[in-house]
């Protein structure tokens, strides 16, 4: 796990250090962490066995605004810790209106993931544990994975011909409101769905 974290952040620090000139990768590439992280959280099979023995209708929205804080935290937290590392390289790196909208593009993402999640949420295979891998199985949940997150995608690919080819900027507001709408929306359906199932 440590690997895994250690490698994201110096992939998006050689991201945003080599190439200033094409921000709209790094941010399509936030984008898609973001949402994998997201349904990682809300759909992986392991996950929901434990959740689904505790979730109810009276416990649905503690149930929904953890799982969206800990994403928005830990995303928030691993860009926050590449732009102070690669503020150590040259402290021009260090871009508060980079981090801005790295936020913006991230809350129009996971709002989306929060409706198609009313849509799509059938559980996702979970990685096999352990030192020794069975490469084929690791292959396979990969691939389904991948299947599985193509509606979100998509969607990642509609925002970034509307945010980097079309010219449209977002305010920070505007995002936030979008993402309380979505969150919201999510609420209801999972309390709709609980209060319904016998």
């Amino acid at each position: 796990m440590i690997g895994l974290l250690v490698g994201l952040i110096m992939l998006f620090i050689f991201a945003y250090i080599m190439m200033p000139n094409w921000p709209f990768i790094f941010f399509t590439a936030a984008m898609v962490f973001t949402s994998t992280l997201y349904f990682f959280i809300m759909v992986d099979e392991a996950f929901l066995k434990n959740d689904n023995k505790r979730l109810n209708k009276n416990n649905v929205l503690d149930y929904i605004i953890s799982k969206n804080l800990f994403v928005i935290i830990f995303s928030s937290s691993l860009f926050g810790i590449v732009m102070i590392l690669s503020s150590a390289v040259n402290s021009n790196y260090f871009d508060s209106e980079f981090l801005t909208y790295i936020l913006i593009y991230n809350l129009f993402t996971l709002g989306a993931d929060k409706i198609i999640f009313i849509f799509h949420n059938n559980p996702v295979k979970s990685y096999a544990s352990g030192v020794e891998r069975d490469i084929q199985n690791d292959i396979d949940s990969g691939v389904k994975k991948f299947i599985d997150q193509i509606p979100s995608l998509i969607i990642i690919g509609i925002f970034a011909i509307l945010f980097f080819v079309m010219g449209y900027q977002p305010s920070i507001y505007f995002s936030f409101y979008y993402y309380i709408i979505c969150l919201i929306t999510l609420i209801y359906f999972l309390s709709k769905k609980k209060s319904t199932k016998k």
